[in-house]
């Protein structure tokens, strides 16, 4: 069940990064999944995880569209990363 899958998913993220190990690079960028602009409804599902001497300089996600098509039912993510 690929929704079950992507909930329980979610949860082992969304702990991990509350127990401190991980840090989700991507939690400011808001939606992610569109489903082509008939995702019902829209989520966030994904993500760029940090861990270790590595920090996020910047992240962005693409949202371009012309005349109705997207690069992807997701809007990529993308995040200039640097050694600490």
């Amino acid at each position: 069940d690929p929704a079950g899958l992507r909930c329980r998913l979610e949860y082992l993220l969304r702990n991990l990064i509350r127990c401190g190990d991980l840090v989700n690079a991507t939690a400011s960028i808001g939606i992610t999944c569109h489903g082509y602009g008939h995702a019902n409804p829209p989520e966030a599902i994904d993500y760029i995880v940090l861990r270790g001497p590595v920090r996020c300089e910047s992240v962005q996600k693409w949202t371009e569209e012309e005349n109705g098509v997207f690069l992807s039912d997701h809007d990529p993510v993308c995040a200039d990363l640097a050694f600490t």
